[in-house]
């Protein structure tokens, strides 16, 4: 098995090489910045399997991957866990956390061999089994005007609420209309690129925000367009990935 490695703690890439080593690991490459790897050229055909660390010295690995996504399994190599599903999202076949043992290489080596190694099967297929479904969203959200039914495309909506135990969407020309189905089952049909879920009872679209102040107790305020309601704020614990969602 031939390897490559990216570490930018000189310690840690001692410790792995010797790990891979003494588990008959070829490692053919060496990096220790983001930009070293780059410049590994041809190498890189050669390479059956990645040892990644994500925070480099000169970046994110996860800003380079988009920029140059690697066509080989990919083991991540880091001390943070909240990039678990990025991670999932390349070719990953394991996520292993600092400090990691040998019993943890051992383990990411054997998956890396039961799936990938001397396999007939393409490897682009193989990788599928590894990647996240592509899910199927709403296009468009029903609702009920008297006796009448009518479909709204979710580009449409601005905001998703419960209201006096009814679940409200407001469209982008500052009308609400009831919904016959709760916040949490929309919250799970909607484009997550789109729609963000700020607190139990508000999901908001992209589209609509107009501004985002600091408020009180570590939280946020998000000010939408046509909404004259109760002010909508980000719960505390969603802060964090309310943020990432907004790059």
């Amino acid at each position: 098995m031939k390897a490559a490695l990216l570490e930018d703690e000189g310690v840690a890439l001692r410790r792995l090489k010797k790990m891979l080593e003494d588990h008959n690991v070829d490692v053919i490459a060496e990096a220790h910045s983001l930009q070293a790897f780059s410049d590994l050229g041809p190498l890189h055909a050669e390479v059956e399997v990645y040892f990644l660390d994500i925070h480099l010295t000169d970046g994110n690995v996860f800003d380079y991957l988009s920029r140059h996504p690697l066509k080989k399994p990919i083991i991540f190599t880091t001390a943070y866990d909240q990039y678990a599903l990025q991670a999932f999202k390349q070719y990953s076949i394991d996520y292993l956390l600092k400090p990691f043992s040998r019993k943890d290489i051992a383990a990411a080596l054997h998956k890396y061999e039961e799936h990938f190694k001397d396999q007939a099967q393409p490897l682009e297929e193989i990788i599928q089994h590894f990647q996240q479904p592509r899910k199927s969203y709403r296009q468009r959200i029903r609702i009920k005007i008297g006796d009448k039914f009518q479909s709204i495309p979710v580009d449409q909506i601005h905001l998703i609420y419960s209201e006096q135990k009814m679940t409200m969407l407001r469209t982008a020309d500052g009308r609400s209309y009831p919904v016959d189905a709760t916040l949490s089952t929309l919250a799970d049909e909607i484009d997550p690129q789109h729609f963000f879920q700020v607190n139990r009872g508000m999901i908001v679209h992209f589209d609509a925000i107009q501004e985002v102040n600091i408020y009180s107790n570590s939280r946020l305020k998000v000010g939408v367009e046509q909404w004259d309601g109760e002010p909508i704020i980000v719960a505390r614990d969603r802060v964090s990935d309310f943020k990432d969602w907004l790059g």
